[in-house]
């Protein structure tokens, strides 16, 4: 019996996902272990990281209302923050 060219295509496709991703994690091991002392330069990888992510799995669409969602708590948190 032969294989589904398209569980095969699809197998291929995660195969290469997971490889991407562990390059990319592999990548933030890396910059995080040299850029210790600066958590802000540690914090803007982790978002381009997560930019990256999103766009893959998610696309470009639904990863720009990810980080919609984000900016928008970001702003309420600082309306919380400046109230007291």
């Amino acid at each position: 019996m032969k294989d589904d060219p398209k569980k095969l295509l699809n197998k291929k496709f995660l195969m290469e996902k997971d490889d991407y991703m562990h390059l990319l994690m592999n990548d933030v091991h890396h910059f995080a272990s040299d850029y210790r002392a600066d958590p802000l330069s540690i914090a803007a990888a982790l978002v381009a990281v997560a930019r990256a992510i999103y766009i893959e799995i998610l696309g470009p669409a639904q990863a720009h209302e990810m980080f919609k969602i984000f900016t928008e708590t970001v702003h309420k948190y600082e309306k919380r923050k400046t109230i007291h």
